[in-house]
């Protein structure tokens, strides 16, 4: 049935997953071809663009889902997360607090509302954005995390690192959570455990570029010039694979 869009789907899924990054979206556009219509076809393609940081696709198929369904939950989510990452602050937060109104009972857009003031140094907004999202669920660990980050941006080290404590109790083998407190780590002076912490959220996450920076910030600190840029050159190489 070479016309059948749940196939051509399906297929998508597998060689994404497979890191067949020019077959997946082949199939997936293949999907949509045959069943123009079906909000799922169109959220995996987004989704799939979302994923290989191809922004204005992604937008592109999340605004055809959110014409027809404006509260569509991944929609809301995955807009939001283009114009986050692609540096669009505030045309984020007037998504996110669109997702906020329609899923006030749901912790995930007020985490996503921090990060988005957050990044519009709005520090003080983002750690209340961060408390409702913890009051609806206290254990998240993304929330947590994110609150600890704020205090170390406002300088107050022994706060953040007693969030990351906290947060690293609930996700032991967080690669996120355990570079942001090598981060802590470093800004306290603590060389040897930041160095320590960076390696363990690299054997966590091969694939994780910011640990390496760390590294290559050491190294630059200690006037190894020649390691810290293979450290950057790594970095920027394994950025460059996540995307490709």
């Amino acid at each position: 049935e070479s016309n059948n869009a749940l196939f051509y789907n399906t297929l998508g899924n597998i060689e994404w997953h497979r890191k067949n990054i020019p077959l997946a979206e082949a199939a997936f556009l293949n999907a949509l071809k045959y069943d123009p219509e079906k909000i799922e076809y169109k959220s995996n393609l987004a989704n799939f663009y979302l994923s290989q940081n191809q922004y204005a696709q992604a937008i592109d198929y999340f605004y055809l889902i959110l014409h027809t369904n404006p509260t569509h939950y991944l929609s809301i989510r995955g807009i939001t997360l283009c114009y986050l990452y692609s540096n669009e602050y505030f045309i984020a937060l007037e998504h996110v607090n669109e997702w906020v109104e329609a899923y006030s009972d749901s912790d995930e857009p007020y985490y996503y509302l921090g990060l988005c003031l957050y990044a519009s140094n709005d520090i003080p907004a983002a750690l209340a954005a961060y408390d409702k999202g913890l009051n609806l669920s206290p254990n998240n660990h993304e929330i947590i995390c994110a609150i600890g980050d704020c205090y170390r941006a406002l300088g107050n080290l022994d706060l953040a690192e007693s969030y990351m404590h906290k947060a690293l109790t609930l996700d032991t083998h967080n690669a996120d959570i355990i570079y942001n407190m090598a981060c802590i780590r470093l800004y306290k002076g603590d060389v040897n455990s930041a160095r320590d912490l960076f390696i363990n959220a690299l054997n966590l996450d091969c694939m994780y570029a910011e640990p390496l920076c760390g590294l290559g910030c050491i190294e630059l600190s200690k006037g190894n010039t020649d390691l810290a840029i293979e450290y950057f050159v790594q970095a920027q190489r394994m950025d460059h694979a996540t995307i490709t």
